[in-house]
């Protein structure tokens, strides 16, 4: 929400539909966040990785692939979730790890970028699912699974309100608030369809002994 003066309104004609527009971005911001992240206490919803799985490596994969990379995790988690009838859709992760990513080269001396047989040339997939960058993801960190087991339930699309808060009226001034009425749910079901984890750590575990 914000406050603005009645005159301020009057006088600047676009400014309603600056504001509407600049509150309307900021709650699909904070929609996206809670749905990604959010705590799960009321009235924050419960996101994705509040339901995820924290990976750990077993067999065929722990302490099996040499030189681990963060593009043998996604492969690894993948094929974990294959196993398991869920079809992954699409793996989130930091900006920054993208960007580091596609940086990877053979080796210190060696010029030539790495790229893994299920990797797409322009970086934008990952054994086959659309890599999804998110600032909301910390960085080293990832989330992999069916999204097709993401719920979103709309019980009241943004809407936009303007009216009086406290002394408002005697400041001549008016509050724009914007709001969205919504929750998320991945069923009991369907629990495994979600893995997380930090790339450092499930390296290791992924890294021949």
């Amino acid at each position: 929400y914000i406050k603005v003066s009645k005159e301020a309104l009057d006088d600047i004609s676009f400014l309603q539909s600056e504001i509407n527009n600049e509150l309307v971005d900021l709650v699909n911001l904070k929609l996206d966040a809670d749905i990604l992240g959010g705590s799960g206490t009321t009235p924050v919803m419960k996101g994705i990785l509040g339901y995820a799985t924290t990976y750990v490596p077993a067999s065929p994969f722990a302490l099996a692939v040499d030189n681990a990379s963060n593009f043998d995790v996604i492969r690894a988690v993948v094929a974990v979730l294959a196993n398991t009838n869920y079809e992954a859709s699409a793996v989130v992760i930091n900006p920054l790890d993208a960007g580091m990513m596609d940086l990877v080269k053979v080796s210190a001396t060696d010029g030539r970028y790495v790229l893994p047989p299920f990797y797409s040339a322009d970086g934008q997939r990952i054994a086959g699912l659309p890599v999804v960058t998110n600032s909301g993801m910390t960085a080293g960190t990832f989330l992999i699974g069916d999204f097709k087991k993401s719920n979103l339930a709309m019980r009241e699309e943004i809407n936009i309100q303007v009216g009086y808060e406290n002394d408002d009226f005697t400041k001549n001034l008016v509050t724009i608030l914007a709001e969205v009425r919504a929750t998320h749910y991945i069923k009991t079901n369907h629990a495994g369809a979600f893995y997380k984890g930090t790339f450092a750590t499930i390296k290791a575990q992924l890294e021949t002994a």
